[in-house]
């Protein structure tokens, strides 16, 4: 998101990237679509993807939080880093 509007950005953006391989894996479409490139820039600086709850119900929850928080268009709530990510994962 921070890329698309033009904005500075740090390492959380691959983690959003990370977010998306995720998402696509689990619920079999990509979180942001559209028509056109265009149309799916704009989904991803301004549109909250389907739940992956309602497409994969049978994701655990806590994972379920997990890919949620990877692709928030705030990075500030993203994960810091990798590390950070792995440590959520672990527990």
């Amino acid at each position: 998101p921070e890329q698309v509007k033009g904005r500075s950005f740090d390492e959380r953006v691959d983690l959003f990237s990370l977010g998306v391989v995720l998402y696509r894996m689990l619920c079999g479409r990509y979180p942001f679509q559209g028509d056109s490139v265009q149309a799916v820039l704009k989904a991803i600086a301004s549109e909250t993807p389907p739940a992956v709850y309602q497409l994969a119900p049978h994701i655990p929850l806590r994972f379920v939080r997990v890919i949620d928080r990877l692709l928030a268009k705030d990075e500030h709530i993203r994960y810091p880093s990798a590390a950070a990510l792995m440590k959520d994962l672990h527990a």
